[in-house]
């Protein structure tokens, strides 16, 4: 067999290996990859002396080493020599999703700018590689000052970024990737652009060569027809949204005049800012944003919704049409920021949902936007609820990232026009931090379903988002401590696991009454035969779906003290509130097996739903909070919220 090349070491360290030359004597070149992008050059012509016998005297040898060491988790090493070929691969990365803290800020054809924290060792200097079309073009040390990054609590602040390439990208498409020395790209990462449609620089200067080489009369008159017809183009288009743009400055004047004359021209628009589109069988922040979705549509704003992430294919659906917004994606809406520079001058109020979409986008809002009415709905307090998960899990050290947080929610509250809470409690504290901020309680609308009677149901079921830890917890509780109390009365009875993003360690859980489920599409295929739900949280914020979505199936609910926060209960339903595992257990127990107690608990939830949940209300709270409560009174009282 003729041995060519052998990859004889690949660890988180660096990569050795031996390639014979090229067939001129001249030592091959290879290319050490991480993925699609190549990382390293090198020249085979280091020497071994195992190697003596086969080529080149032994000088037939390379070797790479990296930086910092590789995680598991980078994506797979592939070593190729100069015609292509592969030499050698490493490992399958892990799966396990593990990704570096940063950003990027700026990103065109002249520079590329942003940011990058190794969570790991958060106070080292990251080094970054920058790959232009699977080609290293430069090696940058990340550690710049950025102010907004020591006030966000990023150590001193010096882990920014800045490159300006020796040349101006060419108009056409690239890929652009930024690999940190640990082997894991930046996040942000990858940039892809199709050709460029943008009229800047780079274009005109291509343009401009291509106008040079005309070089005969036919040829020129040509390209003069043709950008003859381009400039009539552009100037119908900025003539139709000239007048679009006058037609709401208009509107808007006419407003702070006299409201009734506003009432021509387009509709007031509302920008959303969220992670992901809104599901309504994911969790409760969806089913919270599509309710305040569906009262600013009722008050007459037409809503549009822009993705902080990236979009999976499974993330489009009918939502968007069934509750009448506007999904805005790729290919010409890729992100917040596109949308805010293009179209920020057209929102009357931007609603950033979530402290990581209000930290990242109030800046750009404000300059983009900054006639807009600025709102951030908090989803949850994050403060609030790593303090209890510290608490609840013993881990002291959790404290240090409960500052932060509680230092990044007072920035935002202080930075926008309207905070928007679900609770009163939250909107207590929110006021205690931050003062001069306005806070707006609005928890969401949850309709009344169809429910059976309770001697045709039978099951236990515990509901919840399974990558948010307090769920997690729960479901550990509810397996260690309370099934095993609740099946030494009941020995067939079984709790169901129903939710999203249910990961190994819950389904270790399964057994011994135990039953994973998983995502459910309509959650009335289980909640029409829960016989009680276990609302068992042990530490958590905000105000929970879980407990909401059970009493809208008629099904009683048996609740910690942080279930139970935040719903205002009334006395009848207190009763079912109970902390420790016995207390909690024996609560249960009386709730499966005394029909009139359960009965009464299931009427007193539906009328607090119904009054304090209601449509009405979360019209007229979302009426206050974009500043015109006076349109909730001229709208009827049924809800469009889809069934």
């Amino acid at each position: 067999m003729n041995v060519t090349g052998a990859l004889d070491k690949v660890d988180e360290h660096g990569v050795e290996g031996w390639c014979l030359g090229n067939a001129d004597g001249s030592p091959e070149t290879v290319r050490i990859c991480l993925g699609r992008d190549i990382v390293a050059i090198h020249v085979a012509d280091r020497f071994r002396g195992d190697l003596q016998r086969i080529a080149r005297d032994g000088f037939c040898a390379f070797a790479h080493a990296w930086p910092y060491p590789l995680r598991k988790t980078a994506p797979l090493l592939i070593v190729r020599r100069q015609d292509g070929s592969v030499l050698g691969t490493g490992p399958e990365p892990d799966p396990t999703p593990e990704i570096m803290t940063g950003a990027i800020d700026i990103a065109d054809r002249l520079r590329i700018a942003g940011w990058v924290v190794d969570p790991l060792a958060p106070d080292r200097t990251v080094r970054v590689t920058v790959i232009v079309d699977g080609v290293p073009c430069a090696e940058l040390v990340a550690n710049g000052f950025r102010p907004d990054l020591r006030t966000a609590g990023h150590g001193l602040g010096m882990h920014g970024f800045d490159h300006v390439f020796d040349h101006p990208l060419d108009p056409g498409s690239h890929r652009i990737m930024l690999i940190c020395d640990c082997g894991l790209p930046v996040p942000g990462c990858p940039i892809e652009w199709a050709a460029s449609t943008d009229f800047d620089v780079t274009t005109q200067t291509a343009l401009t060569r291509i106008v040079d080489a005309l070089d005969n009369s036919d040829a020129r008159t040509r390209a003069a027809t043709f950008f003859a017809s381009q400039i009539g183009r552009l100037a119908a288009r900025d003539h139709a949204e000239a007048a679009q743009t006058a037609q709401r400055s208009r509107q808007r004047r006419l407003k702070r005049q006299q409201a009734q004359l506003a009432s021509q021209g387009p509709p007031p628009r509302v920008l959303i800012i969220d992670d992901h589109p809104p599901d309504p069988t994911r969790d409760a922040g969806s089913v919270a944003l599509l309710s305040h979705i569906t009262a600013l549509i009722e008050l007459g704003f037409e809503v549009s919704l822009v993705p902080a992430q990236a979009l999976t294919p499974d993330q489009l659906n009918d939502t968007p049409a069934t509750y009448g917004f506007t999904l805005l994606q790729p290919p010409f809406c890729e992100t917040p920021e596109q949308v805010l520079r293009a179209q920020g001058h057209s929102f009357e109020v931007v609603y950033l949902h979530r402290l990581s979409n209000a930290r990242r986008y109030i800046g750009l809002v404000r300059h983009h936007a900054p006639a807009a009415t600025l709102i951030w709905s908090i989803a949850d307090l994050a403060s609030v609820r790593v303090r209890r998960q510290g608490h609840v899990e013993q881990k002291p050290e959790m404290e240090r990232a409960v500052s932060a947080l509680e230092v990044h929610e007072s920035m935002a509250a202080w930075s926008v026009d309207v905070v928007i809470v679900h609770t009163e409690w939250e909107r207590d504290l929110m006021a205690r931090r931050v003062p001069s901020t306005r806070v707006v309680e609005i928890p969401w609308h949850v309709p009344l379903r169809p429910a059976k009677p309770l001697s045709e149901r039978r099951d236990v079921v515990f509901l919840g988002h399974f990558a948010h830890a307090p769920n997690m917890d729960a479901a550990r509780w509810l397996a260690h401590e309370i099934m095993p109390r609740l099946r030494a009365r009941h020995p067939d009875l079984r709790c169901l696991l129903i939710g999203s993003a249910m990961g190994d360690a819950l389904y270790r859980l399964g057994g011994d009454g135990i039953e994973i489920v998983g995502h459910v599409p309509d959650l009335a295929d289980v909640m029409g035969n829960a016989r009680l739900m276990l609302a068992a949280l042990r530490f958590g914020s905000g105000l929970k779906g879980k407990v909401l979505e059970a009493w809208a199936h008629g099904v009683p609910v048996m609740m910690t003290p942080i279930a139970a926060e935040g719903i205002g209960l009334p006395p009848t339903l207190q009763l079912d509130v109970r902390g420790e595992a016995d207390g909690y257990a024996a609560g249960a127990l009386q709730l499966l097996d005394d029909d009139a107690h359960a009965s009464a608990h299931i009427a007193s939830a539906r009328l607090h739903l119904q009054t304090h949940f209601s449509a009405r209300r979360i019209r007229r709270a979302m009426a206050e909070a974009v500043g015109q409560p006076d349109l909730a009174d001229e709208l009827p009282n049924a809800a469009t919220t889809p069934s």
